[in-house]
């Protein structure tokens, strides 16, 4: 932990999430701040229209990791300050695909706990927090005293799959051959939920500037807003 605490030490932190919204985000919004850019599973993409250098990511599942492998590798490579956060159970899938990976890159990996199962609002199922909950909380333990979010636009509970993978910013990037399962209507609601409960009295400042988002427990700003942020 102690290399993330350094490396964003009195800078602010900027997520680059998949929500429809951060295609609008204006590119000048972002010039000449020195801020530390993450994002988590796709990252990539979001990287390349954001025209930013990513220099933290965090893909937390199994299922992820293993779809993600050869980009993390690629994304570890390119600086050895850059760092990639991931829980133990995820590290486990790409053990499985050799130990070459944890011995190349160790000195960048931060791994965290998993949380766990909790119960899913008005139903009788159970979920996870979702990646971004993970992000946040590990950020927050950093010491990291503020946040600036884009693409987290979230969605109404009642959309169909389809019109869940439609609010992402790519479809295609997302979901190329019409198969892969989409849980942000849950998402959305279990981070409205239960990340107060994750944040407490943190006074790390955390700010959504996705108009139109169905995150309701982040302040929003306006792009003018994220403009004159320093």
């Amino acid at each position: 932990m102690i290399r993330l605490t350094n490396k964003v030490n009195n800078r602010t932190v900027c997520i680059l999430l998949h929500g429809a919204s951060i295609k609008d985000v204006p590119k000048k919004a972002l010039d000449g701040k020195d801020w530390c850019y993450m994002s988590i599973n796709d990252f990539m993409p979001v990287e390349n229209l954001m025209g930013v250098e990513l220099e933290v990511i965090l893909v937390a599942s199994e299922m992820e990791i293993d779809r993600k492998y050869f980009d993390i590798a690629l994304f570890l490579s390119r600086k050895p300050n850059n760092l990639f956060i991931t829980t133990a159970s995820a590290l486990g899938e790409l053990r499985e695909k050799g130990e070459g990976f944890v011995k190349v890159y160790r000195n960048q990996l931060i791994v965290v706990n998993r949380p766990p199962l909790l119960s899913v609002p008005n139903s009788s199922n159970v979920a996870r927090p979702n990646s971004v909950t993970i992000l946040l909380s590990t950020l927050m333990k950093a010491g990291v005293k503020k946040i600036v979010i884009l693409g987290m636009d979230g969605c109404k509970r009642e959309l169909t799959i389809q019109q869940q993978k439609n609010t992402y910013v790519n479809l295609s990037m997302f979901d190329p051959d019409g198969k892969r399962k989409t849980a942000i209507a849950l998402d959305t609601i279990m981070f409205n939920e239960y990340f107060p409960g994750f944040r407490g009295d943190n006074p790390c400042e955390i700010f959504n500037c996705s108009p139109g988002s169905h995150i309701t427990v982040i302040p929003q700003i306006t792009y003018k807003g994220l403009a004159e942020m320093s």
